[in-house]
């Protein structure tokens, strides 16, 4: 509860002193890889963060501001406007000739029976090697006052 209560007041100082500069946000971006490089530098192996250094982190985070969402040009994805589509009268979003040909003949497909059977097979390939990746796991969690550390 203390923790709760004292990430608020962090945030609610942090926020009153950002206001919308950006040259704050650069600031405070420096402040937030200094703190981290300080926990870095001392620690070995895998950071282990305390709860005050998750608090500055998580509060300092807020206030910085969110990568806007780039998409990029492929051979197989190209992003349009709505202006765009308007413009080439393309508004109609219909996907159809990503349609597999190979799949309009209902003859040539495998039947119903095979295809579930497929599947279940895949499903159980798939857990079996989750299951085998949860054992791992178990063997390599650490223990002792390690792992109580990690959970702080």
């Amino acid at each position: 509860m203390l923790f709760a209560l004292v990430y608020l007041l962090v945030r609610r100082a942090v926020r009153l002193a950002a206001g919308s500069a950006s040259e704050l946000h650069n600031d405070i971006e420096i402040v937030v890889l200094l703190h981290q490089l300080a926990v870095l530098k001392r620690q070995v192996g895998r950071p282990r963060l305390r709860r005050r250094d998750r608090l500055v982190m998580a509060a300092l985070g807020q206030v910085l501001p969110r990568p806007a969402l780039v998409l990029v040009e492929t051979e197989r994805f190209r992003p349009f406007t709505y202006k765009e589509l308007l413009a080439r009268d393309k508004v109609n979003l219909d996907i159809s000739w990503l349609k597999d040909p190979s799949l309009d003949d209902a003859d040539a497909l495998l039947p119903p029976e095979v295809i579930a059977r497929e599947i279940v097979e895949d499903l159980e390939a798939a857990l079996s090697e989750f299951a085998a990746i949860a054992e791992a796991l178990e063997r390599t969690k650490p223990t002792g006052s390690a792992a109580s550390d990690e959970a702080s």
